[in-house]
């Protein structure tokens, strides 16, 4: 026997004597019970009861959650609740709201259409991991039941095309920001191989971080593909007619590249509901003599066009005057202009009122803007002039 041993007080059949103040808090129980313990079996029977004793706590834990007034709410009321919701934070609260919460199909769909950041940049994935993206977008559109989905994406990849295919029917919205030319030819012949979009109404590409430029196709996207599109956008890029189809009332083209004239009217030319067009910054074509076209475009009829709106800010270059020549609208069209000038040395004097662009009788509306500092107020307000017939 060791001298350590020796150190420890005991009784007559030889057990450690415990301190008595350090028991003091113990049930009797359990006073009894260590007082029969050996002290080389002390410090594992302690931990025995430790366990045992925090499994009481959270069993007792878990039934004061469960009467918490929040708890008590009726399922209906949780499912409508979770039905407004797009966080998935609320399925970890406890059980019984993460049964509820994966059995209410609207809380997914709010997940897949929440539109502040694509989401796959939610998710926290990146391209090369399209496979992971895949399966965890998979079980959030399973969930979704027979819910609209509008998702937005931050890049396409072949991953995505079984994806949405499974969903076809219920994509009624669709938002792409494509980071290469490349994404672009695998959504544009993916859109072919599953027989199109039946019920997809609007439709955004961005395509700034394309080339201006894209490829020609041998198929064109037909009005079948995409009967139901009312909203196109496209931005970054210069349109074509491959992008649209006869169904489309909005039209949208924005970016930092002037679109071609001559791809441009051709794309209009399939528009035949068209109703609204705009044209905002950058989108604008360039202003071209019509020598420098080999030939010149036969004009475009938009019968049914409400409203072209243009903005821009590069007054020196703005082909308004080009583009509206090659169009035919009613009279009874609503022509908008907003024009921004820069400097203090390009602000109104400098738009191209000598064109006569601005005195066209279907001019109905113009907005003139004028940004930086005034050398007579030294203000740096912008200056506004708008006038309506």
């Amino acid at each position: 026997m060791s001298d350590l041993y020796r150190l420890f007080p005991r009784d007559s059949r030889g057990y450690l004597l415990i301190d008595p103040e350090s028991t003091l808090s113990l049930a009797a129980v359990d006073r009894d019970m260590l007082a029969e313990v050996p002290w080389p079996h002390c410090q594992p029977w302690v931990q025995a009861r430790i366990d045992e004793y925090l499994g009481y706590v959270r069993a007792l834990r878990t039934v004061y959650n469960d009467a918490a007034l929040i708890h008590c709410l009726p399922n209906e009321l949780l499912t409508k609740i979770f039905g407004q919701c797009v966080d998935i934070r609320v399925s970890h609260v406890c059980r019984r709201w993460r049964a509820l919460a994966l059995a209410t199909p609207a809380l997914w769909a709010n997940l897949v259409n929440q539109d502040a950041k694509p989401i796959d940049q939610r998710l926290r994935t990146h391209p090369s991991q399209d496979a992971r993206f895949v399966d965890v977008v998979e079980a959030i559109f399973a969930r979704s039941g027979l819910y609209t989905l509008r998702p937005m994406f931050g890049h396409f990849s072949a991953a995505h095309v079984e994806l949405l295919t499974a969903k076809r029917s219920q994509l009624t919205a669709l938002h792409l920001r494509l980071a290469d030319l490349a994404q672009f030819h695998i959504f544009y012949a993916a859109v072919i191989a599953m027989r199109g979009l039946p019920n997809l109404t609007e439709l955004n590409l961005n395509l700034e971080s394309c080339s201006t430029v894209l490829d020609r196709y041998d198929r064109l996207w037909r009005d079948d593909d995409l009967p139901s599109l009312r909203t196109l956008s496209v931005d970054g890029a210069s349109l074509r007619a491959e992008y649209v189809v006869s169904s489309i009332h909005t039209l949208t083209l924005q970016g930092r590249s002037p679109c071609a004239v001559k791809p441009l009217i051709e794309a209009l030319r399939r528009c035949h509901h068209l109703e609204v067009l705009r044209i905002v910054e950058g989108a604008m074509p360039l202003a071209i003599s019509p020598v420098m076209l080999n030939t010149r475009p036969r004009t475009v009829s938009l019968p049914a066009l409400k409203k072209l709106q243009a903005v821009h800010a590069e007054s020196r270059t703005w082909g308004f005057p080009t583009l509206i020549s090659y169009l035919d609208f009613p009279e009874t069209t609503l022509v908008s202009l907003s024009l921004s000038g820069g400097r203090y040395g390009d602000a109104i004097s400098t738009f191209p009122t000598d064109t006569a662009c601005l005195r066209m009788r279907m001019v109905t509306e113009v907005e003139l803007l004028r940004s930086g500092p005034d050398p007579q107020s030294m203000s740096g307000a912008a200056t506004r002039i708008h006038f309506r017939r």
